[in-house]
C-alpha cells in the first residue's frame, strides 16, 4: 500500500466527499445509494403552503424554521415556492369536485380493510385538496411539498386536512410533510431517496421505563415496504384531532428492523438509530398510525436525543436497517451523524 493511499484511508473521515471501499460490494452498493440520493436532493424545488410554522398562538413553535431552510439552501441549494393560505383557499374553493375525485374516494374506501369516523363531505374535500396540490406542484415544477396545516386555520378554511394528500404523494415517491416542517422534509428526502421506500414522520414518545419508543401521526403512506411493492393493508379513517379529512391507518403485520432519524432545526447533527418493531396499532388516544419499537442501545439513543433534539421535533421512520447508507448520505450533506 502506497503512503498516499494510507494517508487517504487515515483521513477519509475528515472529508465529506471521500469514500474508500475495498473488497466489499455490499458496502459499495450502499455508498453508491448515498451518492445517488445526494444528487437527487441537489437544487430541489419545494412547494410550501402557508409559510413555515415558527409560531403558534404567539409562542415559538419551532417546526421547520427559516433557520432550517437557510441550512438546507446551503447544503443542497433547495428552492422554495411559498404560497399563502389565502391563495390556496381561493384555488380550492374555485375547484369543483369531479367524477374522478369521487371515483378516487370510492377506490380508497373499497380497498380499505375497514372504515371508521369518516365524514364523506370532508373526505371528498381531502381528495380534491390532493388534486389542487398536485396541479400546483406541476405548475411550479416542484418535487416535494410541505403544508402548514396544524398551526394555522388551514383546516377551518378548507373543511379538510392534507393527511390523504401527503400519504398519496409519498406513495408516489413525491416527498410530502405536514406542519411545514423542513427539518422533517430533509429527513424524509434522505430516507426515501437512499432506500427507495416511502418514510413516515411522527410525534415520538420516549418511555425510559420500558424502554420503548412510540411514533405516531396521521399521514403514513401505504407502500412502506417499497415504492415498487404492493401497498400495506390500511383502515380508512380521518385526522385524529379534528375528525376531518381522510387518512390511512396502516397495518404493518411483520415485526422487524426499523430506522429512526431525528434532527434539530440548525442541522448541526442527525441521530440515526436502529430499532426492532414490537407493536403497531396500539389503540392509544393519539394520531392514527402508531408504531412501537425498541432501540438497540436505548440509553445512548435517549442521551443523544436529550443533547441534540428539542422535545417537539418530529421523528422520521423507514422500514429496515439503513444506518450505513444514511450515515454516508448525511456526511455528504455536511451534517454530523450520530449512529446508534
Amino acid at each position: 500500500m502506497t503512503y498516499y493511499v494510507r494517508w487517504m484511508l487515515d483521513r477519509s473521515h475528515e472529508r465529506n466527499w471521500i469514500r474508500i471501499v475495498i473488497d466489499d460490494y455490499e458496502w459499495l452498493r450502499r455508498e453508491l445509494r448515498a451518492v445517488i440520493a445526494f444528487s437527487k436532493m441537489k437544487n430541489l424545488r419545494v412547494l410550501c403552503i402557508g409559510g413555515v410554522a415558527e409560531w403558534k398562538d404567539g409562542k415559538l413553535w419551532g417546526y421547520g424554521s427559516y433557520e432550517a431552510i437557510r441550512k438546507m439552501q446551503e447544503k443542497i441549494g433547495v428552492f422554495i415556492k411559498f404560497m399563502s393560505l389565502d391563495e390556496i383557499e381561493k384555488i380550492f374553493k374555485q375547484t369543483p369536485t369531479t367524477e374522478e375525485m369521487k371515483k378516487d374516494y370510492e377506490f380508497f374506501i373499497k380497498n380499505a380493510v375497514d372504515t371508521k369516523e369518516i365524514n364523506k363531505e370532508s373526505a371528498l374535500n381531502a381528495i380534491k385538496l390532493y388534486y389542487v396540490l398536485k396541479d400546483l406542484m406541476e405548475k411550479y415544477d416542484c418535487k416535494a411539498i410541505t403544508i402548514n396545516c396544524y398551526a394555522t386555520d388551514f383546516i377551518d378554511r378548507t373543511g379538510t386536512t392534507p393527511c390523504y394528500a401527503i400519504s398519496r404523494f409519498n406513495d408516489n415517491g413525491i416527498i410530502a410533510t405536514c406542519e411545514a416542517d423542513f427539518t422533517a422534509l430533509l429527513g424524509m428526502l434522505a430516507a426515501t431517496y437512499v432506500t427507495g421506500k416511502p418514510a413516515f414522520m411522527g410525534d415520538p414518545i420516549f418511555n425510559k421505563m420500558s424502554p420503548i419508543v412510540i411514533n405516531a401521526h396521521c399521514t403514513a403512506p401505504t407502500k412502506l415496504m417499497g415504492l415498487d411493492k404492493e401497498p400495506i393493508r390500511y383502515i380508512a379513517t380521518s385526522h385524529y384531532e379534528s375528525g376531518k379529512g381522510l387518512a390511512t391507518e396502516v397495518s404493518i403485520e411483520e415485526k422487524g428492523p426499523i430506522t429512526a432519524i431525528l434532527m434539530p432545526n440548525d442541522l448541526h447533527a442527525v441521530i440515526i438509530a436502529k430499532g426492532e418493531i414490537t407493536r403497531v396499532g396500539l389503540g392509544l388516544p393519539i394520531c392514527r398510525n402508531q408504531i412501537e419499537f425498541k432501540v438497540d442501545n436505548f440509553e445512548k439513543f435517549y442521551e443523544a436525543c436529550e443533547e441534540n433534539i428539542r422535545f417537539y421535533e418530529h421523528m422520521i421512520n423507514v422500514l429496515g436497517d439503513h444506518r450505513m447508507e444514511l450515515e454516508s448520505l448525511f456526511r455528504l450533506l455536511g451534517i454530523k451523524p450520530i449512529v446508534i
